[in-house]
Parts: C-alpha cells; structure tokens; sequence
C-alpha cells in the first residue's frame, strides 16, 4: 500500500491510499515506528478476552490443567503411553500449554485482518502489525499457564536443569511459528472465509501429529524425519527439554527449525503479495 499526499484545488492536503504493484519486501522501519499500535491492539485483545469471563486470567490456568488430566486419563491410564522418564502431569501439561500458545496465536493471527476490517479500509498502517498483535496477547496466557505446571512438578518433585534458562527462547520459536502460519491463513481468510474452518480441521490433525500427549520417542524411528517436518514436534520437544530435563530432541530439532523458517517465509511472501488489495476485498 503506497501512501501519496496530493493537495486538491481549494489547496487542501490530503492523503491516498494507493495498491502497490507487486509484493514488496519488509520495511523493518516502518514496522518498528508504528510497534505502538501493535501494542495497543494486542494490550485490547486481552482485555476483550477476560472480560465478563466468569473465570478471569484464572482461565489461561483452568484450560492446561483440565487439559492435562483428560491427556493423563485417555494416554498415560488408557493407552499406558511412556513420557521419556518424567512424571506424566507435568509432562502433558507443559505440552497443552505450549500447544495452547500455537494454536490460539494461529487462529488469532488468522482472524485479525477480518476482525479489523473497518480500521484497514480507512486508516494506512503497517498491516502485518495485525497478525502480530493478534499472537502477543497469548505470551501472557502462556506465562501464566507455568503456574500450574510449576506446581505438578513440584508435587512429583520434578527438577528443572539449568536448560531452564533457555525458556524465553522456545516460547519465542512457538510464537514465531504460529505467526507465520497465521499470516498465510489470515491472507486467504480475507478472501475466502472458511479459511478459518479448514484451519480448524488442520489444527484438530496437528494436534494428534506433534508430541503433546506422547513423546516424539514413541513414534517408529524411520519416520521421524517426515514427523520432525511439523515445527511443533521440535519446539515442543525442546520445551520440555528446558522446563523438565527432557531428552534433547537431537538432529530432528533442526529438520523443525528449517521447516518452521520456510513456513515464515512463505507466509511473509504471501502476506505482502495480498496486502495491497486486502482493503478493496475485505
């Protein structure tokens, strides 16, 4: 989108919102001068969540705690599936909540181009500060989300290692691959709106295919390299690492990390190729 000030004749100044021609590529500068309305908008979507909830915050605790017991019934009681040596709870409840992080920062992203369709069809900003606002806000679901998980390890006197200084940056990881899924989900939710509900039906497969429930160890060793191509399998293998003393997740961690960066640059591609009509279609 090309901003131009053009002056009509009564010598007013005003300003046109104009289709670039093409994608165009990132503009780093512009993104960090409007981080504000980043800010802003990820600082409101938290308010709208909790507001009126009967739980409150208290909801970012509830959801992994429920979560991991459901996990812990039909997985670990059921199916009698093994967590590499660390005491279940824990091991499912961390996993829930790094999940959590991922999907709701992916359905976020997708939904907030069409969210704020009012505020792209009259004012120009950055538009990728929409998607990124919309994952923001479940940084602090997920920092609340450790307490629980703090506590079931204490209870099964489970002890962190000093890999637990590497936290911020597998949190990190997971938000950025939800980010990036999102912007190519959220492009074509503009156009077509039950983009939404296919990511739904993806988000319900990718749960069973990434190691939320069971650890990547379970899985049959000739397919590891196909499962690692999910960028959760090794994100969430390395949380666990650094939260609970789990096994390192080895080469498969970069096979994750290589599809998780082709993922974000795909969806940068596809983002900055739509973004110049999002206004006239949305």
């Amino acid at each position: 989108m090309l901003a131009n000030e053009e002056i009509d004749a009564g010598g007013r100044r005003w300003t046109e919102n104009r289709a670039s021609k093409g994608g165009r590529a990132l503009d780093v500068r512009e993104l960090l001068a409007h981080r504000e309305l980043a800010w802003f908008l990820a600082g409101r979507d938290l308010k709208i969540r909790y507001k009126q909830a009967f739980f409150g915050a208290a909801w970012s605790i509830v959801q992994p705690v429920v979560g991991a017991l459901v996990l812990t019934v039909v997985f670990r009681q059921v199916a009698n599936v093994s967590s590499d040596g660390i005491a279940y709870v824990p091991f499912a409840m961390l996993g829930y909540a790094g999940w959590t992080l991922f999907a709701r920062g992916v359905s976020g992203a997708t939904q907030s181009l069409v969210t704020n369709a009012s505020l792209i069809t009259k004012v120009y900003f950055p538009r990728l500060l929409l998607p990124l606002a919309a994952v923001l806000p479940n940084l602090v679901d997920f920092a609340v989300a450790l307490a629980p998980v703090a506590v079931a390890m204490a209870i099964t006197q489970t002890v962190p290692t000093i890999a637990l200084i590497t936290l911020p940056v597998w949190v990190a990881l997971i938000a950025i691959a939800a980010f990036g899924v999102g912007l190519v989900f959220a492009t074509a939710n503009v156009r077509y709106r039950d983009a939404a509900a296919v990511l739904g039906l993806i988000t319900q497969l990718l749960f069973f295919l990434s190691p939320v429930a069971y650890p990547a160890s379970a899985l049959p060793g000739q397919w590891l390299w196909l499962y690692y191509l999910n960028p959760m399998a090794g994100l969430l293998e390395g949380l666990r690492w650094s939260v609970l003393g789990g096994p390192w997740p080895g080469v498969g961690l970069i096979v994750s990390l290589l599809s998780g960066a082709v993922l974000v640059f795909i969806g940068l591609v596809v983002f900055r190729r739509g973004e110049r009509r999002f206004a006239d279609v949305i």
